[in-house]
Formats: structure tokens, C-alpha cells, sequence
């Protein structure tokens, strides 16, 4: 367990006083990102002795991710509390959470709130990320995901552009199954500095298609979802920005 779990849980214990709030612990690094967010989605209905009609919407937003690395344990779980700040016209307050970060980059929320943003750049923090595949140039391997009852998803990575500290690791992500409707596929795209486990730029482009019937009229739908990030300081890296 961490020791702000425990150190929460022996509070809760004690005896009330009226002391003074305990202060809050500096956090061991902070990293901010500026990131956008950009939806379309384009249907186009058949019906019968008329023109298709085509409909579009769109969805976009921009906002910043700030995370603090509070503790790391011995298994190398990382403990961080992070606040997306987006710049949305209705005023929301920012979204604040503490998650732990699996070495394999999965995610367990043990407090506040948490979003699709945070989800998206909160796993290329984990100290494993990547396995121990090498990120050398050239270097390409396939990730299977467990089969389910109804669907598989196959990713394949390729490392390219390596330099003394960085590498840019390209993947791209397809499912198949009785549960995926039309073509799915997931392009991404990030330049990692690994000696900080921390990516300097992340793009995630998911793709989706299919065909639906309304009212006994064929139509098809396409919906491209794109997040971009960019590393914009960093207490832990003099270069801080890139």
C-alpha cells in the first residue's frame, strides 16, 4: 500500500483535535501537457427517390493536463494526482483525480474524478510500457489482445527515428469480432523519451465505419476521433519542453 494510504487511514483513526490542516506533500515531478481534442462524424442516409442525405457534426476542444508524481513504490507503481483543465465554453470546473500507473501502463482510479483525456495519456507514463521490446531502429512487434467471446484486437509497432534519447514509436490498431460493427482501426503516434518515461508528443487518430438501417433506409456512418498532446514542462527535465 502507499504511505498515503496508510498515513489517511491512521488519521482517520486518531482522535479528533483542532489542530491546524496537515500540509499537503510536494510532489516528487510535475509534468504539464497542452493537448487537443477533434471529433467528426459524417452519416449518410439512402432513401428512396431523393439524393442521399449527408449530416455532419463536429466536436472540439483544447485544454492542459497537469500531473504530479506523489510516490512511487517499490514495485514501481506510481501514484499521481492529475487535473485536466480544459478550455470549454460551459465553465466546467477542472476535472481532478489520483490514479495509480501499472508498470504495464494500466490504470487504477483510487480517487476523484477521471476522463477519456486523462485515460488517453496517463498509460505512457508507466515504467513498462513498452515490455522489453527494444526501442531501436527498425525494431517492429505484434500485440495481441486476450480473446473474448466477441471481439480481438491486433496491434502492430515499429520504432523509427531513434536519437541519443528518444525514438518515435508508430502504432496501428485493428479489431475484428462479432461486436465490432463496420471497420475499426486506431493510428498512434508517439515520440518517447525514455530515460524519463514521459512521451514529448502523442497523436491518437481512431477511425471508425459502418452501416446502420433507420426506418428501413440504409446509411453509413464514418466518425474520426483525434487527440493530440505536447509535453510543455517538466520538473524533471532541464529541457523541460520537447
Amino acid at each position: 500500500m502507499f504511505s498515503v494510504v496508510i498515513a489517511a487511514a491512521a488519521l482517520a483513526l486518531a482522535p479528533s483535535a483542532p489542530a491546524s490542516p496537515a500540509p499537503t506533500a510536494a510532489p516528487l515531478r510535475e509534468i504539464v501537457f497542452k493537448y487537443s481534442y477533434d471529433r467528426k462524424v459524417e452519416r449518410s442516409v439512402a432513401e428512396f427517390g431523393a439524393p442521399n442525405l449527408n449530416v455532419g457534426t463536429t466536436n472540439a476542444y483544447a485544454g492542459t493536463i497537469t500531473v504530479d508524481v506523489m510516490e512511487v513504490d517499490s514495485a514501481n507503481m506510481i501514484l499521481v494526482s492529475v487535473t485536466d483543465a480544459a478550455r470549454v465554453t460551459n465553465g466546467d470546473k477542472p476535472i481532478v483525480g489520483q490514479v495509480v500507473v501499472v508498470p504495464d501502463g494500466s490504470l487504477r482510479i483510487v480517487g476523484g474524478d477521471y476522463d477519456d483525456t486523462i485515460e488517453t495519456i496517463l498509460p505512457y507514463m508507466a515504467t513498462n510500457y513498452f515490455g522489453d521490446h527494444p526501442l531501436q531502429e527498425g525494431s517492429e512487434w505484434i500485440v495481441l489482445s486476450p480473446p473474448s467471446d466477441k471481439s480481438q484486437t491486433t496491434t502492430k509497432y515499429t520504432v523509427s527515428n531513434v536519437t541519443a534519447d528518444t525514438a518515435t514509436i508508430t502504432s496501428v490498431t485493428t479489431a475484428k469480432g462479432s461486436d465490432v460493427a463496420g471497420t475499426l482501426s486506431i493510428e498512434t503516434k508517439v515520440v518517447y523519451k525514455a530515460s524519463l518515461l514521459v512521451p514529448l508528443s502523442l497523436d491518437i487518430v481512431v477511425i471508425r465505419s459502418g452501416s446502420t438501417s433507420s426506418s428501413g433506409d440504409p446509411s453509413t456512418q464514418d466518425a474520426t476521433t483525434h487527440y493530440h498532446f505536447d509535453r510543455v514542462s517538466d520538473s524533471r527535465d532541464s529541457a523541460g519542453k520537447g
